[in-house]
């Protein structure tokens, strides 16, 4: 029994819909990937580097600093920008 063209197109739907679906989880999984390595770099200045007490100009402050704004246009569109240090 072969294939109908009707059901050609569904299955091509199917597919292209699968693979659409793919995409975003991976998408979605390398955002997390990036919010949880900022969040663990940013701990980490801050519990032992002493982010906190830091000026301006510390080296430590634009370590911090570069890597928000790095971070800030890769999970931005995910809606997680708040969890970002300003």
């Amino acid at each position: 029994m072969g294939f109908t063209p009707k059901q050609h197109q569904i299955d091509l739907q199917i597919a292209k819909d699968n693979r659409q679906n793919d995409l975003q989880i991976a998408n979605d999984q390398q955002q997390e990937t990036i919010l949880k390595t900022y969040l663990d770099d940013m701990s980490d200045l801050l519990l032992n580097h002493k982010l906190r007490e830091s000026q301006l100009t510390d080296e430590v402050r634009q370590v911090a600093q570069a890597k928000t704004i790095w971070s800030e246009p890769h999970i931005a569109h995910q809606g997680q920008s708040q969890y970002l240090i300003s």
